[in-house]
């Protein structure tokens, strides 16, 4: 588990320098950063907040091919999590920024058939950046259960105050 944590503190070291040439803000500091580390959606949603950044929200279609970029060049075929919610009873979806945002429906990127929410306990969001995936255009988010484990994708939060 310590290993787990130094070297989850050594890729944020990292993420925090502003020499990678891809997923970059318009100051040349990084705007997004992936970490492989496998774990649940809360657990990364903690991770993220913990080193000052928060999990990836993209808002418009523009940010959703700028982070489906960033992965694919930077780590190939990956389906890390987003900051994006639902609520299951009533299937509406959050934007998570801090606080809970309702997302406005044209602004959400699910493929075809998605969310389906199968055996009502898909809440999160994952992002699919693999190019042998199945997406729909610009479409590539599906919804899992939460406590699946997987990557994760955090957003620099002085991009989004």
């Amino acid at each position: 588990m310590a290993s787990k944590v130094l070297a989850l503190a050594a890729l944020v070291l990292v993420a925090l320098t502003c020499f990678v040439s891809v997923g970059l803000g318009e100051d040349g500091c990084r705007k997004y950063d992936y970490f492989s580390l496998r774990v649940n959606y809360y657990r990364a949603h903690f991770l993220c907040r913990s080193f000052g950044m928060k999990l990836a929200v993209p808002r418009t279609k523009e940010e959703n091919k700028e982070i489906t970029k960033y992965l694919r060049e930077r780590n190939g075929d990956v389906w890390p999590w987003l900051g994006v919610t639902r609520d299951g009873t009533s299937n509406t979806t959050y934007w998570e920024n801090g606080y809970f945002h309702r997302v406005d429906p044209q602004n959400l990127y699910f493929v075809k058939g998605e969310p389906n929410n199968v055996g009502y306990n898909e809440k999160c969001v994952m992002i699919v950046s693999g190019s042998d995936a199945k997406t729909d255009g610009d479409a590539n988010w599906y919804d899992v259960p939460c406590s699946t484990t997987r990557g994760f994708v955090c957003e620099v939060a002085h991009y989004r105050r």
